[in-house]
């Protein structure tokens, strides 16, 4: 199966576990004036209003870079943040933060971006389960469309036991002009969560065409996915077991989204397993039809002996011992 990619992931909930600091409101480098911000590598801009703090490109990154490596010591995950793009982080009195950024995605299966995109939430869960001193709920997800963009989104609260202090956060993610788009809310007060939503709901993205070399990479992706699944069905129709496990396999592999191949291989083990408690009777019944072709061999009605073996051909494909006596067979009737 193949790799699960978090770096984004983790940045979006580093804030909920270390991010969140609950001193005194302090602003000291707060906008007096709104500011564009945009990434044209990305396709994306944003206004932020006056009254927030902006942190620079350096600091965005160094921050977001510490807090995966904390993260990491809890969910005992080694991210890779070497091509992660810090987009914006703004925040108001220390507990009220919108962070967006970006990560390069490339996809090797089908599907790719929307199962790590679903892992990575079932992770973020398990996540909380194993914290003794937390209370938490995460959502299921959703989708909204933010100026023509649809975008993966749920929400989190958060506390640790015995405290009042509830953070929450709204997460969001897209796969958007080749990169993995992702936004984090974190606030404590539903006043805060509404200003800014409203200023990530600012943004603009110029959604570009897919690149002639991704389109080819899907297609052939997709290709090969219908080419194993003809190659597994067939397979299974001729009851070769094996070999449709195995094409089962790769095709599954190649697009988890879709579950007919895991299916397929499920029910072959359940035919296998019901397949041993025949294969007695199987033995027997093609011992019989040996015997028969044998006999009718012997009084040279070939024809009506080709027939037999060809019948026990079929039930068990491997044994050699009839192909011979076929190929015999036709040597004489020429």
């Amino acid at each position: 199966m193949q790799k699960i990619k978090f770096a984004i992931f983790l940045f979006i909930i580093s804030g909920l576990f270390y991010g969140c600091k609950f001193g005194q409101p302090i602003n000291p480098n707060a906008l007096t004036e709104s500011l564009t911000v945009e990434n044209e590598e990305v396709g994306w801009k944003i206004e932020v209003p006056k009254g927030w703090e902006v942190a620079n490109e350096d600091e965005g990154l160094a921050y977001l870079k510490k807090e995966i490596q904390r993260i990491d010591k809890r969910l005992n995950h080694e991210p890779n943040t070497d091509e992660l793009i810090h987009l914006l982080k703004i925040t108001r009195n220390e507990t009220n933060t919108l962070a967006i950024s970006a990560k390069p995605v490339y996809e090797e299966v089908l599907g790719e971006w929307e199962l790590n995109n679903e892992i990575a939430r079932k992770f973020l869960i398990a996540a909380y389960r194993f914290g003794d001193d937390t209370l938490a709920n995460v959502s299921e997800p959703t989708t909204v469309n933010i100026n023509g963009l649809d975008f993966i989104t749920y929400s989190i609260s958060y506390s640790k036991q015995g405290s009042d202090t509830v953070t929450k956060q709204n997460v969001y993610s897209a796969f958007y002009n080749g990169y993995d788009l992702s936004a984090s809310i974190t606030y404590l007060e539903d006043e805060m969560k509404d200003e800014m939503l409203a200023i990530w709901n600012s943004s603009q993205f110029e959604i570009r065409d897919i690149p002639d070399s991704i389109k080819a990479h899907n297609a052939e992706m997709e290709s090969r996915y219908e080419l194993y699944i003809i190659n597994a069905d067939k397979a299974r129709d001729e009851v070769k077991y094996a070999e449709a496990m195995y094409w089962y396999e790769k095709a599954y592999d190649l697009n988890p989204l879709i579950d007919y191949a895991l299916h397929q291989f499920a029910t072959i083990n359940v035919e296998m397993e019901e397949a041993d408690y025949e294969i007695l009777d199987n033995m027997k019944l093609y011992d019989r039809v040996i015997n028969k072709a044998n006999s009718l061999f012997n009084s040279l009605d070939y024809e009506a002996a080709l027939e037999y073996y060809e019948r026990a051909t079929k039930m068990l494909p491997a044994e050699a011992y009839p192909k011979e006596k076929i190929k015999t067979i036709k040597q004489l009737l020429k």
